[in-house]
């Protein structure tokens, strides 16, 4: 029977960020005919769609809410009478449809669905929306009815195994995100602006909420890298409601000078800070509160540092499986700086070093391709499957 693949998510392109990546890159390897995503309207939503080759139907496109909660609820509902539409049109052509949700809040239409129709469904997990303790009661109940749950790390996988069957669980390592090639003039440009420098770079959210991306604990590490490798500069990608703290730190660190916050850029531009940059850095930790624990669920900024052969620094979480400890680069105590420092003095000491592990990054980084992930989603909704 022909089966129509749905993917359900609110965080689709054109937003930016690891989610939307991944699943972009994953789903438009899909055959055009056999996938529907449904997905919040956004700003230039409409651009975007034109130019993919598969369908998208977007929620509240009239109204474009800055609340995200209040977005979010739309999208909720929303999704839900589209998914029914599309059951009853697939059932009418003897068509079937399964849902991949790929987000936690996609999982409750997709919840709904089944319980009615019998629709399987895939949910995606990846770290922070599955570890809220403030929605855990509807965590549970989504993961549970869900027929294959796809976790993007064994630190994921772990936690998961508190609420569902083990078995149940497909863990997956992310393919690497498409790369946009940077132009010869903009990396020429780097290059002077930083002529005499060694680049350590960081990209990251700059939100309270992301503090444990570990951009503080780098800052303090910055105090003894200069003192024993002045010429290092630590540049800093992104953007939040946090900069102006991570500011204010370095500047009372007596390191305004060393320490460089140059905000969000485009995607041709990141790949030239890839480009010009030493090595990169990335300590997150896992932080809990009332609200819930806090981590990477993987990190595909470690993928794409490696994919221009730079080698990588992680922390805790989901960063253990992006890291190979000693190949690709170094898994570290993200709480100290002396670590850190320790680690980033050592890369930039040892230009061979650098050198080997920027090569088996490269290498760690493309030997997951989307289509692979494809493939593996397709096979796992027959009755045996296996993890890789």
């Amino acid at each position: 029977m022909e089966t129509l693949h749905i993917l359900l998510t609110p965080d689709f392109p054109p937003e930016r960020g690891g989610i939307q990546r991944c699943l972009s890159d994953v789903y438009e390897t899909f055959l055009e005919n056999s996938l529907l995503v449904i997905a919040p309207y956004v700003k230039g939503a409409k651009e975007f769609d034109s130019n993919q080759r598969y369908r998208i139907k977007r929620t509240g496109r009239f109204l474009l809410f800055r609340n995200k909660r209040m977005r979010n609820l739309i999208f909720i509902i929303s999704a839900f009478f589209l998914l029914l539409f599309e059951w009853i049109r697939c059932s009418l052509k003897g068509k079937k449809i399964v849902i991949h949700s790929g987000h936690i809040l996609s999982g409750i239409p997709a919840l709904f669905i089944k319980k009615i129709f019998g629709v399987l469904y895939i949910q995606w997990t990846y770290a922070i929306e599955v570890m809220d303790k403030r929605r855990l009661w509807i965590i549970k109940r989504v993961l549970n009815g869900a027929d294959s749950v796809i976790a993007i790390s064994r630190w994921t996988e772990d936690y998961l195994k508190n609420f569902i069957d083990a078995q149940k669980i497909k863990r997956i390592r992310l393919a690497l995100p498409k790369i946009k090639e940077p132009s010869k003039e903009k990396v020429d440009e780097l290059l002077r602006v930083y002529r005499g420098k060694r680049v350590i770079l960081s990209v990251a959210r700059l939100t309270q909420l992301q503090r444990y991306k570990g951009i503080d604990m780098t800052i303090e590490a910055m105090k003894i890298i200069k003192e024993k490798f002045p010429q290092a500069v630590y540049v800093v990608i992104g953007d939040g409601d946090f900069k102006k703290e991570y500011e204010r730190m370095a500047d009372s660190m007596g390191l305004k000078d060393s320490v460089i916050f140059a905000g969000g850029v485009s995607d041709e531009e990141l790949s030239a800070y890839y480009s010009i940059c030493d090595l990169f850095v990335m300590p997150s930790r896992v932080e809990e509160n009332e609200r819930g624990i806090f981590s990477e669920g993987f990190g595909l900024v470690f993928l794409e540092a490696n994919y221009f052969g730079k080698p990588v620094i992680g922390g805790e979480g989901g960063c253990r499986d992006a890291v190979i400890d000693g190949k690709t680069g170094f898994i570290v105590n993200p709480k100290s700086p002396e670590d850190i420092a320790e680690k980033v003095l050592l890369l930039l000491r040892n230009d061979e070093m650098r050198k080997k592990m920027g090569e088996e990054g490269k290498k760690w980084a493309e030997s997951v391709l989307p289509e692979d992930i494809r493939d593996f989603l397709l096979k796992i909704l027959s009755p045996v499957s296996h993890s890789f």
